[in-house]
């Protein structure tokens, strides 16, 4: 067990060797989980890691529920653990691969997408992110510029039909906000 630092605060943090964030809080998931917008009653945090995004927006109450996945069982372990040792309620850890957990469910998905893992896999997650959102939710992307967030929002335009708004950025990190529309004619 580590500790990381959230909000000038000490956490205690069980963590999954290998996976994104082992250590430390990441810049990136910093800044995304600054960028959440409330209210925000159903979070999906897709790909969690270790949960630092879902886990740490419920134990501040800045949402009602969460739904955290990854594609890993190491790090759904972790994300477990930490629901568990800070007694959350109203968290859900899925070992899954995307978001393939309840459909137009979700109010509002965090995405800090794993850019190694290849273009083709961003994608998907694009996609389950997408079909996870509830008409009018909102998806919240981080990625570096160095890394290819300009890229990704030409992706995000064509998949949500909405060019993406930058709502925060912070030492070459951007986050990207799209909403899923409504159906035509509601």
């Amino acid at each position: 067990m580590s500790e990381i630092t959230f909000q000038g605060q000490g956490i205690p943090w069980i963590s999954a060797s290998g996976t994104f964030g082992f250590r430390s809080l990441d810049p990136g998931a910093a800044l995304l989980l600054d960028s959440l917008e409330g209210p925000c009653q159903r979070l999906l945090d897709l790909g969690c890691g270790n949960g630092t995004v879902g886990v740490l927006a419920r134990l501040t109450h800045r949402v009602e529920s969460c739904v955290m996945t990854d594609v890993s069982y190491p790090a759904c372990r972790a994300a477990l653990a930490n629901v568990e040792q800070l007694q959350l309620s109203r968290c859900l850890v899925v070992q899954a691969n995307g978001a393939s957990t309840r459909p137009g469910f979700f109010d509002q998905v965090a995405l800090n997408p794993p850019i190694r893992a290849g273009r083709t896999t961003v994608l998907q997650l694009f996609r389950e992110a997408h079909a996870s959102l509830e008409p009018g939710g909102r998806l919240l992307v981080v990625g570096r510029i160095k890394q290819g967030i300009r890229t990704l929002a030409t992706h995000l335009e064509t998949l949500f039909g909405e060019t993406p708004t930058e709502i925060r950025r912070h030492k070459g990190f951007r986050v990207l906000r799209v909403h899923r529309r409504y159906a035509e004619g509601s």
